[in-house]
């Protein structure tokens, strides 16, 4: 008896520990949410600048004017990100640190299992035995509450087990998804490092160009014939081929797969130059090195079908915060690559699709956009297929609405140098 009551004792005394014990997760109170609810205000506002001044231009300090208001921009999504990263940081540490907890709680309550099971295996098995164990007939009562509570005891604990390791899993993949959040918010930023070098080498170009031709420079503006950088010069380069395409040229290829899937082919393009800077970065890693294992297999198959060299190909590098390994111009992972080939198949007519192809590349890109959305042709249907493409299921995340931005300005300068360049 004296032993049962010691261990019910035990039981309620740790339930309690149990049930107090409840890790809140806490991140940058309201001073940060007003932060940054303050500075997307002011992105917001740099946006329509930005589009009510590019439809005004009509000198070169206009010109100049909007180069400043677009770094400005660029200056205040980057003072968004960086306060997202600290807070994406400050809660994958709370996370892990929950996580430790939880593990030693559930550790603690199996302890307790195994003493409740001990404890039950001692008490009287029958009627008889635990006839023979009570002095009394109170004492045989107290016995059998005793028993009673043991069981229950039992089942309350496994209970509070499985809910743990209910919630342990649930926390676990919270942790994920932080995780690849910030691979994403990473990437984000170093977009933003490189978009803001492009600014000033722009502006540095402009008045380069423009010197003492000032009032030619403004004629030209007038006419909408002044060429945006880089993209007359040459749009597109297929790393380790040495094969360069004209912006004419793979706006054709482009025009030929969105019209299967009643896309805007400017928008198609903006978003491969986004990937892959006009095919020019298609990346410099290894596959070994820079891919994440599980992609191991499909890569190997991939290349073995289009009888390359896995050690030759180019894959995008591993960053410091996660993994790399992309293929071409669109930027395919290995695995999801495979799971467009039949309908890229279809579009080019290529028996083997190739994500290094220029024109394969563009059809897989095409089909996911649409999957998305971007068949409607409109802005927002195009902004919400473009952070699709960037960040899946995490797309409505407003720390990564400067990528699909970039994609649909560089949309605009597309169809522009276009339209300029048929007059």
């Amino acid at each position: 008896m004296e032993i049962i009551r010691r261990m019910l004792m035990a039981f309620f005394a740790f339930a309690g520990c149990v049930f107090l014990f409840s890790p809140v997760l806490s991140v940058n109170a309201q001073d940060l949410h007003d932060s940054l609810f303050e500075i997307r205000a002011q992105v917001e506002g740099y946006r329509q600048r930005i589009e009510e001044n590019r439809a005004d231009l009509k000198s070169l300090q206009d010109t100049l004017g909007l180069i400043e208001a677009r770094k400005r921009k660029l200056a205040l999504e980057q003072a968004l990100v960086r306060m997202a990263l600290e807070k994406n940081r400050t809660m994958i540490a709370e996370y892990e640190r929950a996580i430790e907890a939880k593990i030693t709680l559930i550790g603690r309550e199996r302890m307790m299992l195994a003493g409740l099971l001990r404890e039950l295996d001692r008490a009287p098995k029958d009627a008889v035995a635990l006839a023979f164990s009570a002095r009394s007939l109170s004492g045989l009562m107290d016995i059998a509450r005793g028993i009673e509570l043991s069981h229950r005891a039992l089942q309350d604990t496994v209970r509070a087990v499985r809910e743990d390791q209910r919630n342990l899993e649930k926390q676990k993949r919270n942790l994920e998804e932080r995780r690849e959040e910030l691979v994403l918010l990473h990437e984000v930023y170093l977009r933003q490092q490189l978009r803001l070098v492009e600014e000033d080498d722009q502006k540095r170009a402009i008045q380069a160009y423009a010197g003492k031709r000032t009032v030619l420079f403004e004629e030209l503006l007038r006419r909408s014939e002044v060429a945006s950088v880089t993209l007359q010069e040459e749009f597109f380069k297929q790393e380790g081929v040495g094969k360069r395409l004209t912006l004419q040229e793979v706006f054709a290829r482009a025009d030929a797969v969105t019209k299967q899937l009643s896309l805007r082919p400017a928008f198609l393009l903006a978003l491969v130059a986004q990937e892959s800077k006009f095919g020019a970065f298609q990346g410099s890693g290894f596959w070994k090195d820079d891919m994440h294992p599980s992609q191991w297999p499909v890569f190997l198959s991939i290349t073995q079908r289009l009888g390359l060299d896995p050690d030759r190909v180019p894959v995008s590098k591993k960053p410091d915060y996660g993994w790399g390994g992309a293929m071409g111009p669109a930027q395919f992972l290995p695995g999801t690559w495979v799971g467009y080939e039949d309908r890229i198949r279809q579009i080019t007519g290529h028996a083997a699709p190739s994500p290094w192809n220029i024109d394969d590349a563009l059809a897989g890109a095409a089909i996911k956009l649409a999957e998305a959305g971007a068949s409607e042709q409109s802005e927002g249907s195009e902004r919400k297929a473009a952070l699709m493409y960037f960040a899946g299921g995490n797309w409505q995340n407003p720390d990564f609405a400067f990528y699909a931005d970039s994609i649909l300005e560089l949309a605009k300068e597309i169809e522009a140098e276009l339209h300029a360049n048929k007059g």
